[in-house]
């Protein structure tokens, strides 16, 4: 761990804590002179904090904060789990190294402006109003603002939207994976401005419930977990990540009696033993039975709250994605998973163009009653010629491709007027082509919701498809605090958006096995 002590055993006994802290009861601060030395024992013993019930409580490090301190490195990456504290610590931290450290600079990044004032007047401005005097007396107030606290040493702490133009020795990114997803402009200032304000050897925090398996937090836990499966020794420009879940918690379990009150359900136990193999470790009867209650009490959200696999919240639904519930239900029905391709049966094709930005394609097949999503090609900037090519190598026997209003528009890729579908037509002749009408926006949607019921998708070749499925949602609105209706325009719309194609354009003629147009809806037309 650098530049800190590893946690020791200087803890004051309660009587002597309730002297320590009570005004009515003189005390020589000389007295505790030999634990000041030791920022384990300031953190655990002079500052206070109001705890999740509004009480004034002394901050003292719980199992999973004691755990943060003893693996914590110079660039850190917590995957947050639930409420157990960990801004609380890494704030306290930070602001115990101002009041007891000369000429450093810490800062505070938040989501927002609102969330960075909440941050900074509970976990910093409180504790440090409710040090002892003495202490504040040597590290008095210059600055006492809603953003920043100076201090006479030379030290200052302060919060904001962005570090760019500070030397700064601590940085806290606070859920900066809710940044990511909403604001990926502001996720670029950070990584580009904020991050770069800090030298190595300093430290930094970054800090972040998971917002789907896509953006920059993501990347970074990526990167940072490749270096840990691979054994190698961190630089200090390495970042490390740091995940605790919840049977790593000692609360976490039922007493034994509670226990034996507990009935499993069939999938319960399936679960707990696929977990139990694959972080290869065995879990009591009483953890088993903790988390089987508790999920029952938090439904589809357990994942998130109390995940067993740093996996397990990446990939659970988003707040406001229109497909959470469709996916959610896909992945307990397991029709996420090795999805065998039926070489007798014909490959439809879904897609989403765009001019300077992605266009997608996903592979269809229909058997029997369910469709299945095989394939999934994503690409940026090419031209028709390209896709075709895409198309060709594949090397599947091809049955109606269903392209979006757009197909029927100038080619921008060429000089002769032709329009996307003609060159298309004229590079694959003898397709079977159907142009889909733009339609109605939720309409297309809720069709898209009812295509997802009978749909299995291929967890390896769709893996990006799955993602954009998982992360199509509706637009953050910042000032009304609520979503807005319609869609978010991010990375996932384009595969979302072509699935929506051929959710509004396919429709199997049941009973015959052929992949016609009998009863197609309006917003369809063959070519």
């Amino acid at each position: 761990m650098p530049k800190e002590e590893r946690e020791d055993d200087l803890l004051l006994s309660t009587d002597d804590l309730m002297a320590f802290h009570n005004p009515d009861i003189p005390h020589d601060p000389n007295q505790y002179a030999q634990f000041m030395h030791s920022k384990w024992w300031r953190i655990n013993h002079l500052y206070w904090i109001v705890d999740e019930h509004g009480q004034k409580v002394r901050f003292q490090c719980n199992y999973n904060q004691r755990w943060l301190w003893n693996n914590q490195w110079y660039l850190n990456l917590l995957l947050k789990a639930r409420q157990f504290g960990g801004t609380t610590w890494i704030d306290i931290c930070y602001l115990d190294d101002c009041v007891f450290t000369d000429t450093l600079e810490a800062g505070i990044i938040g989501h927002n402006k609102d969330d960075a004032s909440k941050i900074f007047k509970r976990k910093i401005q409180y504790p440090y109003k409710n040090l002892p005097d003495y202490i504040k007396q040597k590290a008095a107030l210059t600055t006492d603002s809603k953003t920043e606290l100076a201090f006479t040493n030379g030290s200052s702490i302060f919060v904001g939207v962005s570090m760019r133009s500070a030397t700064i020795q601590r940085l806290h990114v606070s859920e900066f994976g809710k940044i990511c997803a909403n604001f990926p402009d502001k996720a670029t200032e950070i990584i580009t401005g904020s991050l770069n304000a800090i030298h190595g050897g300093e430290i930094v925090w970054i800090e972040s419930t998971a917002e789907g398996a896509h953006g920059d937090f993501y990347d970074m836990c990526e990167t940072a977990r490749n270096i840990e499966k691979e054994g190698r020794e961190l630089t200090q420009m390495d970042y490390k990540f740091l995940f605790i879940p919840w049977f790593s918690d000692p609360k976490n379990a039922l007493t034994d009696h509670d226990t034996t009150l507990v009935t499993f359900t069939s999938e319960e136990r399936e679960y707990l033993d696929r977990i139990e193999g694959e972080v290869d470790k065995k879990f009591t009867l009483n953890q088993r039975a903790w988390y089987a209650l508790k999920s029952r009490q938090q439904g589809d959200k357990m994942l998130r709250e109390f995940p067993s696999t740093p996996d397990e919240p990446f990939h659970v639904a988003l707040k406001g994605a229109y497909y959470a519930r469709e996916m959610t239900r896909m992945r307990e029905q397991k029709r996420i998973g090795i999805i065998p391709m039926e070489m007798d049966i014909p490959v439809n094709t879904f897609w989403d163009l765009g001019r300077g930005d992605e266009n997608a394609i996903i592979f269809h097949q229909r058997v029997g009653l369910q469709n299945r999503l095989i394939d999934y090609h994503e690409d940026f900037n090419e031209s028709m010629g390209h896709y075709v090519k895409v198309l060709q190598e594949k090397g599947y026997v091809y049955g109606t491709h269903f392209f979006p209003h757009d197909m029927n528009v100038h080619d921008y890729s060429r000089e002769d007027g032709k329009s996307r579908l003609e060159v298309f037509q004229s590079l694959m002749p003898g397709s079977k082509t159907m142009v889909v009408k733009r339609g109605d926006l939720m309409e297309g949607i809720d069709e898209t919701r009812r295509f997802l019921a009978t749909t299995w998708i291929d967890e390896e070749n769709c893996a990006q498809l799955i993602t954009c499925l998982d992360g199509y949602q509706r637009e953050w609105d910042e000032k009304l605090a609520g979503f807005r209706q319609l869609p978010l325009h991010n990375y996932a719309s384009h595969g979302a958006d072509s699935l929506r194609t051929g959710a509004r354009g396919y429709l199997p003629n049941v009973g015959t096995g052929s992949t016609g147009f009998k009863n197609r809806p309006k917003s369809a037309m063959a070519i």
